[in-house]
């Protein structure tokens, strides 16, 4: 099959079309914006505690010892979910929230 095509006549625009400079095609706005990145990361580290205090609360509910198989499961599946930067503060709300969860029943 040939795929080859060629163009005999006259290119043919639609009636509306804008004509556009090389200029316009060549720059662009974008780019990295330090205070959306921060806050970004700001905002994703405190997501990260609040799912971590409510996962640790449950372990505790659920009659999970803080160093027992539910909170190495729970830490677990947050290392791999979360990844390497976003999982400290997870497990730091883990923590958290199984020690809120504990003090809550005493």
């Amino acid at each position: 099959m040939n795929m080859t095509m060629t163009y005999d006549g006259t290119m043919v625009m639609p009636k509306n079309y804008a004509v556009v400079t090389e200029d316009e095609m060549t720059y662009v706005d974008g780019g990295f914006d330090p205070v959306t990145a921060i806050t970004g990361g700001i905002a994703s580290g405190w997501a990260a505690i609040e799912i971590g205090k409510s996962v640790g609360a449950y372990v505790y509910n659920s009659g999970g010892g803080r160093s027992g198989a539910y909170m190495a499961l729970a830490r677990t599946s947050g290392i791999a979910l979360l990844g390497n930067l976003i999982c400290l503060p997870y497990i730091l709300g883990l923590d958290m929230g199984w020690l809120a969860a504990s003090k809550s029943k005493a």
